[in-house]
């Protein structure tokens, strides 16, 4: 006699951590599932210049003392590394006599490529060296390689939106109001762990949870919710511009559809019935339906 009862997975919590990552990896991940155009543009030459130079100072041991700072400026031509020395008096009106001094600067030609290199004849801290620099040369190969690194990596902060909008296409629903954690059908976790797969190869310290669910009594509800949730942030923005006697923009005839689509798939690939949300998707759908662009949105979702 057999004992054990089979669990069958429905669907997946997916949260994450995110880390700058390998540009290049992520794209083809993207490429790979038809997402690729989600991946933000690579960082400026001035951005990834400022960046470089910031490793750089570092790598450096540029540091400034208790009257000095040290920071990284950009402008159109390239990015210099500065030394701010503080006025010799706490008088406030002597903050127009603080001290400047270039430590080094990097010079930015066309198409983001690196052209030269200049470095103070000193500088030791408080010692400014007169502002004065040594002659231009060659970039040298190790901040070239810090620059290059840079204009190839994808912020933490951009790899973290990659991943909500890519959700969003594969069907999520938010189980945390704030975002960060969701849900995802079964049909689309492959794609989910493909991503996973691909972030943790191309992102050293991030990480995307895929943990499989079971649909019981519980966990319905929690979709319940979330679908709920989604389509009252709608209908609340809807009722902003109603409220004030303006049509709403044309974005939430789509937005509506949308809802009532994921709440249909979701009650076809859950087998259950989420009456209050479809409910309120229906009454969103009737407030469109009030307003002057009602043609247009009843063309959209006919």
């Amino acid at each position: 006699m057999n004992n054990q009862i089979e669990i069958r997975p429905e669907g997946a919590i997916v949260c994450w951590r995110t880390a700058s990552g390998n540009r290049a990896v992520i794209k083809e991940a993207l490429d790979k599932l038809g997402f690729g155009k989600l991946l933000p543009s690579r960082e400026t030459p001035l951005a990834a210049g400022k960046r470089a130079m910031a490793r750089w100072a570092r790598l450096n041991n540029w540091r400034g003392d208790s009257r000095t700072e040290v920071l990284v400026r950009g402008s159109k031509g390239g990015v210099s590394i500065v030394a701010e020395r503080k006025a010799d008096t706490e008088d406030v009106a002597a903050k127009s006599i603080n001290d400047y001094g270039t430590v080094s600067k990097l010079a930015l030609g066309k198409k983001g490529l690196l052209t030269s290199y200049a470095e103070a004849l000193c500088f030791d801290g408080g010692t400014l060296g007169g502002g004065k620099l040594g002659a231009w040369t060659a970039v040298p190969g190790e901040l070239q390689q810090i620059y290059d690194d840079e204009r190839n990596t994808v912020s933490a902060h951009a790899l973290g939106w990659t991943i909500k909008e890519v959700l969003v296409r594969l069907n999520a629903v938010r189980v945390r109001p704030e975002g960060g954690v969701v849900w995802v059908p079964e049909s689309e976790v492959p794609k989910v762990e493909a991503l996973r797969d691909a972030i943790v190869k191309a992102a050293p310290g991030a990480a995307v949870y895929v943990i499989r669910t079971v649909m019981d009594t519980a966990a319905l509800a929690c979709i319940g919710d979330a679908l709920k949730s989604e389509v009252e942030q709608i209908d609340s923005e809807i009722n902003r511009y109603l409220d004030e006697e303006r049509d709403p923009p044309p974005r939430y005839t789509e937005k509506v559809k949308a809802a009532q689509e994921k709440v249909d798939a979701y009650e076809k690939a859950l087998k259950a019935q989420f009456g209050v949300v479809t409910g309120l998707a229906e009454k969103t759908e009737e407030k469109l339906t009030q307003s002057s662009f009602m043609d247009t949105v009843a063309n959209a979702l006919a």
